[in-house]
């Protein structure tokens, strides 16, 4: 069996998308090399409390490739767990897309009050998709 992982370096900007914006069939898109593009005004920009994680695992499964993709990011304010896709921006200004219209990522969100010091409470997000190609480089 034949892993690979790889970090995404630097996330810059998360954002969200509602998947019915998208466009069907995305993940057989990018396979085939045909770029693709998310319309920036239906998107909602997250405020990351911080240091967002991104992290893409790549092995066999049932004699093809399977790439499952981990966001986990901390943010003050309330993001969708269900129907939502993500978008996070790279430090080179990539933009890569998680999730698609025909199958959405598992968004698990836990909410941290904070210590006795005064930190602020913070929703733990954590968004999780797997697919034969789970990390979508995308224009926006």
């Amino acid at each position: 069996m034949r892993t690979t992982c790889y970090n995404l370096p630097g996330i810059c900007e998360v954002r969200f998308i509602a998947v019915a914006h998208l466009l069907p069939y995305l993940v057989e898109k990018v396979a085939a090399g045909a770029p693709i593009a998310v319309e920036r005004d239906k998107t909602q920009m997250v405020n990351v409390w911080g240091n967002p994680t991104c992290t893409a695992d790549a092995k066999d499964s049932n004699n093809g490739r399977a790439e499952t993709v981990t966001l986990e990011f901390a943010t003050l304010s309330k993001v969708p767990a269900v129907g939502t896709a993500f978008l996070v921006k790279q430090a080179s200004g990539q933009w890569c897309l998680i999730g698609s219209r025909e199958t959405a990522p598992v968004v698990s969100i836990n909410y941290n009050t904070g210590e006795m010091a005064g930190e602020a409470s913070v929703y733990r997000v954590s968004v999780q998709f797997t697919a034969y190609k789970a990390l979508l480089p995308v224009a926006l």
